[in-house]
């Protein structure tokens, strides 16, 4: 089930990057499949619809599963589905990956807050971005009230407990 809907995910993507490929000398678009960019695009595109699918899932402290998740069992889930080991914290996580300013955040990027203290600078929840917005980001993450959903940035009490973005190396 997962290799199919990789498979339409990946198709899918090729249609939409269609009008951007690259032409030979007859004008005809030729893509690279193979290249990094294209594999990256489209394993994040596939990372989105495993992670909006468990949208509406509860919280849970330790969770790990569509039973419940807390926000490193959330991300965890959605990332071992394409054998992407990540480790189960979130300060634990935020080791890993190339820092990303705020403004050069993207789609897959994981982006870090603290815990429930506004100010603090130690890691506590993690959200993984899945819209670029003109002033900041949209984030699915399990919340502690809501459990898994979209949220944005400029919520208030995200923008006041966010530390920093990370993107990790995800295909060589």
């Amino acid at each position: 089930m997962q290799t199919l809907l990789f498979t339409l995910v990946f198709n899918m993507v090729g249609l939409n990057f269609y009008a951007d490929g690259v032409k030979n000398n007859d004008e005809t678009p030729v893509f690279d499949y193979t290249s990094v960019e294209m594999r990256r695009d489209c394993l994040i595109d596939s990372l989105m619809v495993r992670a909006t699918d468990c949208i509406g899932t509860r919280y849970s402290y330790g969770g790990t599963s569509k039973s419940g998740f807390d926000c490193s069992g959330f991300v965890n889930y959605v990332y071992s589905a394409f054998d992407i080991s990540l480790p189960r914290s979130s300060s634990e996580i935020a080791k890993l990956g190339t820092k990303v300013e705020l403004n050069d955040l993207a789609p897959g990027d994981l982006v870090f807050f603290n815990g429930r203290r506004a100010g603090g600078s130690q890691v506590g929840h993690v959200g993984m971005v899945v819209e670029k917005t003109a002033t900041g980001f949209k984030m699915i993450h399990a919340s502690v009230s809501k459990g898994v959903r979209i949220d944005n940035y400029h919520d208030a009490y995200y923008k006041s407990r966010f530390l920093f973005g990370k993107r990790l190396e995800l295909v060589k």
